[in-house]
């Protein structure tokens, strides 16, 4: 992020970039860490966070970056005398979010445990999650006082400490089993398709009413936004969680992943009415109101997904499983934004299906993932 900051060529932005992408692995250990940390009855909870904290981020960072991009010229009687960020005048946002960055790092490096035990009880799991009222019997026996011969032998230990062979980790190959290609498929499908909803809203917000589009300024687009970050902040956290565990994570994804096509299919809804109306009325907000409410019903399917994926994981390769994911995930957000806006484009200036055709397009491959979604087992994995 600093390198970001303080590019002043194009191959300097790219290599920053690219620097970000291969240092992003926290995401899937994170994920990691979540499945160690928790079982059958908080494991929804534990992934709710994930949904809560992606929204608060989405919502907080183009804040940063609007509000504190070129601070020379918005402040110039403070800031403005900084010759730094006269120079660089996108260093001061992005060194705010490069501290959030380090922030992290000292919260995981200081006060985040250790997940996987070294040592264990017999019988017990080798993979089994360290909980903090199990400090005793996750200790390793190398940290045990020294006894007074200064020798520590394996019949000084009683059977409850005998140190238990670490299992031999899967190989890759593993990972390519139904239980686990399944949910990396809907993973696949679901990134891909809200990544072009996601590109799709401010484009179609801000394009004019003539041109299929709402005409929304960038302020109300942002507040938008912003105010459906706050508001699904809430619902993943108090509505996920009760939610999958009524109706089991299978339905709930299905019908998160149906939810799309209400998505989708808002916008030339709303485009039409736009124009029949010649301004944003009142019919115009209402399905824009639905859309985002059923969008928050959609955003829940992630949290089905990492069920399934970290479920399905063969014993001792979960890492190596959230890494596929996270690989999957990555490589259909790439494709997402240009084939999204450029489909959004060519409909709109060739006039295909009136201009419309982005969205029946989308609507396809939502259809085509609804298909896949019924691949997943009916019940997760043990």
């Amino acid at each position: 992020m600093v390198g970001f900051g303080l590019s002043k060529t194009y191959w300097e932005i790219i290599l920053s970039r690219i620097a970000q992408g291969m240092l992003n692995g926290n995401i899937g250990v994170v994920k990691c860490v979540t499945a160690e940390m928790t079982d059958e009855t908080n494991a929804a909870l534990g992934y709710a966070f994930f949904g809560t904290i992606w929204s608060l981020g989405t919502t907080l960072g183009p804040i940063i970056g609007g509000v504190l991009a070129d601070p020379a010229q918005r402040w110039p009687d403070t800031l403005g005398r900084s010759r730094l960020l006269t120079d660089y005048p996108y260093f001061l946002p992005c060194i705010t979010v490069a501290s959030v960055s380090m922030s992290a790092f000292l919260f995981a490096f200081l006060g985040l445990r250790e997940t996987l035990r070294r040592s264990h009880s017999a019988g017990s799991s080798p993979a089994e999650p360290v909980t903090q009222g199990d400090e005793k019997a996750a200790t390793p026996i190398t940290d045990l006082p020294e006894l007074p011969s200064q020798v520590q032998t394996a019949q000084t230990l009683s059977s409850s400490e005998a140190v238990i062979p670490s299992p031999q980790v899967p190989g890759f190959r593993s990972l390519f089993v139904p239980r686990v290609l399944y949910p990396l498929l809907n993973y696949g499908f679901i990134a891909f398709v809200d990544q072009c909803y996601e590109v799709l809203q401010p484009l179609m917000y801000s394009t004019s009413i003539g041109a299929q589009g709402l005409g929304f300024s960038t302020f109300t687009i942002g507040i938008i936004i912003g105010v459906w970050g706050v508001v699904n902040c809430i619902v993943e956290i108090f509505v996920f969680p009760p939610l999958v565990r009524k109706v089991g994570p299978r339905t709930l994804y299905i019908a998160s992943f149906a939810c799309y096509l209400v998505c989708l299919s808002a916008f030339p809804l709303m485009a039409f009415l736009a124009q029949r109306a010649g301004h944003i009325d009142k019919w115009t907000w209402l399905v824009l109101v639905i859309q985002l409410a059923v969008y928050t019903v959609a955003y829940m399917g992630y949290g089905c997904v990492f069920l399934f994926v970290n479920t399905g994981a063969p014993r001792g390769a979960l890492g190596a499983a959230n890494g596929l994911a996270q690989t999957t995930a990555s490589t259909m957000r790439a494709i997402a934004p240009t084939a999204a806006s450029s489909l959004f484009a060519a409909s709109i200036e060739k006039n295909l299906l009136r201009g419309t055709l982005v969205y029946w397009v989308l609507c396809a491959v939502v259809l085509a993932g609804i298909y896949t979604s019924t691949m997943l087992p009916k019940r997760l994995y043990t």
